[in-house]
């Protein structure tokens, strides 16, 4: 399994690995973004909007098992309703 010092160096690992499975279907939106472009911002979580899929359940099964391949452990998510 890949290790991390950090959670930027995970989040920017996260951007990068996602970038390549969904290609232009995961739009990174928020803190994230700002935080890459610069702003002094803390952030710890790294928002997406996923398209064409309509409900987070539509993708949530595939993301999942991405994360599961690279990190082969188990995972725990949440689901916010916003």
């Amino acid at each position: 399994m890949k290790e991390f010092k950090n959670f930027d160096d995970l989040a920017v690992f996260i951007i990068n690995y996602f970038s390549k499975i969904f290609k232009n279907h995961a739009i990174l939106k928020g803190g994230m973004v700002l935080k890459l472009l610069g702003s002094p911002r803390f952030t710890n979580d790294i928002d997406y909007v996923f398209t064409p899929y309509k409900s987070k359940k539509d993708i949530k099964d595939q993301i999942y098992n991405e994360l599961q391949k690279v990190f082969q452990n188990k995972i725990t998510y949440q689901i916010h309703t916003t």
